[in-house]
């Protein structure tokens, strides 16, 4: 998570207006493949998007930049 977190800042620094989370292809029905129920599957879609929005606030709180930059959630099938 940290390494994730700090990427999305890194992207952020670099000039990123948009981070998109690290869930690409994640989703319900692979997570259940691996052993992970429900529950368990939405929190580590959920803790992706945290990650992004921590990084994000940490951004805004360097450089005040305007616009503020977006987070965008990437969903699997």
């Amino acid at each position: 998570p940290d390494i994730i977190r700090q990427v999305h800042l890194d992207y952020f620094r670099a000039g990123a207006q948009c981070a998109i989370t690290a869930s690409y292809q994640a989703s319900l029905a692979g997570f259940a493949q691996r052993g992970l129920d429900r529950e368990e599957a939405e929190a580590l879609i959920a803790r992706s998007v945290v990650l992004a929005v921590d990084a994000r606030t940490e951004f805004l709180a360097e450089s005040q930049r305007s616009p503020r930059p977006l987070v965008a959630g990437a969903v699997g099938p």
